[in-house]
């Protein structure tokens, strides 16, 4: 993909539709004259898709010229222990149908996972970054800078 040329006073970059070679913005959808999606992609943002298609397979992103979202959500540890617990219990029980204590056990596990990932709050977090390479600094919104620290250390 050709690299974009600004115009006399820098506000608006153009590069020719690969299509019908009319000039278009990097940030337009498409093209107005024939009508072909605008693919271009800034290249520190080609880059943080390459990162997140490596490293983060479930996270969910739109990128348009100089934009981007993403969206991830991970699940909580409160969560993961309650559903290990869960699982326990149901071992613990097919042993309980041979001894009270296993199933003293089974239950006091159940209890345990289901109150663990019941009053867990949530069992999932949701993450979302907007970044914006035009800008002075370009993550315009994070929700958590921990979750994103690799993304907003590529885009420095």
């Amino acid at each position: 993909m050709t690299t974009p040329d600004a115009d006399a006073m820098g506000l608006v970059a153009l590069l020719p539709c690969p299509a019908c070679d009319r000039s278009i913005s990097t940030d337009s959808e498409a093209c107005p004259g024939c009508g072909r999606v605008n693919d271009w992609v800034h290249p520190k943002l080609a880059r943080v898709v390459e990162h997140l298609r490596a490293h983060y397979a479930d996270a969910v992103f739109e990128v348009r010229g100089h934009q981007m979202v993403i969206k991830m959500t991970t699940q909580n540890l409160r969560s993961e222990i309650g559903s290990v617990f869960v699982v326990l219990s149901m071992v613990l029980l097919i042993g309980g149908l041979f001894s009270t204590t296993l199933m003293g056990l089974a239950t006091l596990c159940m209890v345990i996972g289901v109150c663990l990932t019941l009053f867990g709050l949530s069992a999932f977090t949701h993450h979302t970054i907007q970044i914006d390479v035009r800008q002075g600094n370009p993550v315009t919104a994070v929700s958590d800078t921990k979750v994103w620290a690799d993304v907003i250390t590529m885009l420095r």
